[in-house]
């Protein structure tokens, strides 16, 4: 293609179609680097990143940049300002392949200024102008960016004098083959991602070679899956075509040899996998290569298809040279960009491998650990400890109870509260007696009244009864005082209310003994356990241990046992259960309340680890089996 050509060669398409802007590109490496190249690649470049316009740069001296060529649907904007953006981004660029940032224009709409490295023309970027509409695909659109870039240096021509042969080329064009692999191992080697280095990888093969597809798979468990496929971002890996490309894969790691369909150049033929994946594509001609390890293991598989049946294969020594260069740096890559558990795996295995030597390392890791394990169960012991259930306990608790049938006016005190002696918990209505009160001072001012009517008349008998009845009445009446006296409950120590609820008791009808509410001293705190029967066996007087309460279950109290009470108790679910009381070791803390529960466990003594782990099954076969 001539200078002119290139001059007067049509815009690029604004469908975005990615094929047709590659080949676009692939014919343009053809022509000589001038300004029609360049705003040829910024046409290109543009179109496929979806950008208003870019524009190609250079640094030629210090820090002077100079634009070598611009391009696009609308590169007025960017062609102006990029002098003042690029300072911001050309560090980042370099050092990471690309950057970008957001700005505005004079109108103040926002706009994405981005820089991506060209390689292979000295210090150059191609800077974008990408609308914010598409901030949601950057990081693709950069993507495609860095490939474009990366290719976009056209190589040197060869001389048209010296013909290329399949199967031997001539010393200068062996020599060009030899640069155009290194050169391409050059640029794979400065990315900094696995996924996208091996699609540059072949990416590159496919161009260099003019494949119709290269595939790069790399082993994962058991197989080859395939990691990068030319002209392809990102497929479907279980997609037919896939499928097909990772069977071949499969096929050339197992058999450990380079393989081709059909046969070709001496190379060995593929088995059914080769054959299904030239029928079922298309390819007239597909050779893999197995590509291995430091240990001499398949590590990955290169696959090469072309369109058309070659009669012989081309001079693949350049290739086998940048492969073996490349595939321990990928290989580094690759373990790098893994998901950290699979690298602490992969860092496993390889000591493994290290001490008891290659094949299989985790059945030998696994028998190791299982060998280790029966030697610690027999001869190992541990610090057997009981577990129980247990509850923090007072005897120092005062029943407050109604003293009178009636009904509860008002409550002021609810479980959990701390009072003090002689604080209101709770009044009676006392509005009847009060009002029986009244009626009986009443009639004992009346019977007064007929005593000193009778004695003034001389009436002895009659007087006696009237101070009778008097008498009866007082006592009535100081029965009455005495109820409305006791129509107040009141705590009758310092201490935490432990039973009685404010929202149960406002308004309930009681009777005489009704219990109110129930007031615990925090003093004299012990501890009430509750042990299975099947472990009461190793539980010993004066053993010590500790508890941890719901309350807070970081805090270990200590504890020491005190007493066994030898009954008994049937607990639900769970069986008989003997009660233990403990002593409690440390000082009361504010925070304790009577009632309290938590775990406790009782120290037992140091027993065999195969015991500890085992006696419960033991103890179930005996009493299933009866032994």
């Amino acid at each position: 293609m001539t200078r002119d050509a290139v001059a007067a060669a049509p815009p690029p398409p604004q469908q975005h179609d990615v094929r047709s802007l590659l080949q676009a590109l692939h014919e343009l490496r053809k022509s000589p680097i001038d300004p029609a190249y360049w705003a040829r690649f910024c046409d290109l470049i543009s179109a496929l990143c979806r950008a208003r316009g870019a524009v190609a740069v250079q640094r030629l001296a210090g820090d002077d940049w100079t634009a070598l060529g611009e391009g696009g649907v609308q590169p007025g904007w960017l062609a102006g300002a990029w002098p003042q953006l690029v300072p911001d981004v050309c560090g980042r660029a370099g050092d990471n392949g690309f950057a970008y940032v957001p700005t505005t224009d004079d109108a103040g709409n926002a706009r994405l200024f981005a820089a991506v490295r060209i390689l292979g023309t000295g210090e150059a970027l191609v800077l974008l102008d990408i609308g914010q509409q598409e901030r949601g695909m950057l990081n693709e659109l950069l993507m495609r960016a860095m490939l474009m870039a990366d290719v976009a240096t056209p190589p040197s021509p060869a001389p048209a004098a010296l013909p290329v042969v399949l199967g031997g080329e001539s010393p200068r064009a062996a020599d060009g083959d030899l640069l155009a692999m290194l050169d391409l191992v050059s640029q794979v080697m400065q990315t900094a991602s696995f996924e996208l280095a091996t699609l540059k990888l072949a990416n590159g093969l496919a161009a260099h070679f003019g494949l119709v597809l290269a595939a790069i798979g790399w082993e994962h468990g058991s197989g080859v899956q395939a990691v990068a496929v030319s002209h392809l971002e990102r497929f479907e890996r279980k997609s037919e075509n896939i499928r097909l490309i990772e069977a071949a894969l499969d096929e050339t790691a197992a058999e450990e040899m380079a393989l081709s369909h059909p046969a070709i150049n001496g190379v060995p033929a593929g088995g059914p996998a080769h054959a299904q994946l030239c029928d079922g594509l298309g390819y007239a001609q597909v050779w893999t290569l197995p590509q291995r390890d430091a240990q001499g293991n398949v590590q990955s598989v290169l696959l090469l298809a072309w369109p058309q049946a070659l009669p012989q294969l081309p001079e693949f020594s350049a290739l086998l040279l940048a492969l073996d260069m490349l595939q321990p740096w990928l290989a580094d890559l690759q373990r790098r960009d893994r998901w950290w558990g699979r690298r602490l795996a992969s860092w496993a295995q390889d000591h493994i491998e290290r001490l008891a030597g290659p094949g299989h390392p985790w059945i030998k890791a696994g028998a190791a650990a299982a060998s280790l394990l029966a030697l610690y169960g027999i001869f190992g012991t541990w610090d057997y400890k009981v577990e129980t259930t247990a509850q923090l306990t007072t005897d120092a608790t005062r029943m407050v109870s109604a003293q009178f049938d009636g009904r509860v006016d008002d409550v002021r005190a609810s479980a959990g509260d701390m009072v003090r002696a002689g604080a209101v918990l709770a009044v009676l209505d006392t509005r009847d007696l009060r009002q029986q009160e009244v009626e009986a001072l009443a009639e004992c001012k009346r019977y007064e009244a007929e005593a000193a009517r009778h004695r003034a008349d001389d009436n002895l008998a009659e007087m006696e009864v009237a101070q009778a009845r008097l008498a009866q009445a007082q006592a009535r009446l100081a029965r009455l005082q005495d109820y409305i006296a006791h129509g107040t409950n009141v705590a009758p120590f310092d201490g935490v209310v432990v039973e009685g609820e404010r929202k149960d008791l406002i308004g309930l009808p009681v009777k005489k003994g009704d219990h109110l509410f129930r007031i615990a001293q925090v003093q004299g705190l012990y501890l009430m356990l509750h042990v299975p029967e099947r472990d009461i066996r190793d539980i010993k007087a004066g053993a010590r241990g500790e508890l941890s309460l719901l309350a807070r279950p970081d805090q270990k109290i200590p504890f020491e046992l005190s007493a066994l009470i030898p009954v008994a108790q049937v607990k639900g679910q769970e069986g008989n259960q003997f009660m233990l009381t403990a002593r409690l070791l440390a000082q009361p803390e504010p925070w304790w309340r009577p009632g309290m529960t938590g775990a406790g466990r009782v120290e037992v003594g140091p027993r065999n680890v195969a015991w500890v782990a085992t006696h419960r099954l033991v103890d179930a076969l005996r009493m299933k089996f009866w032994w």
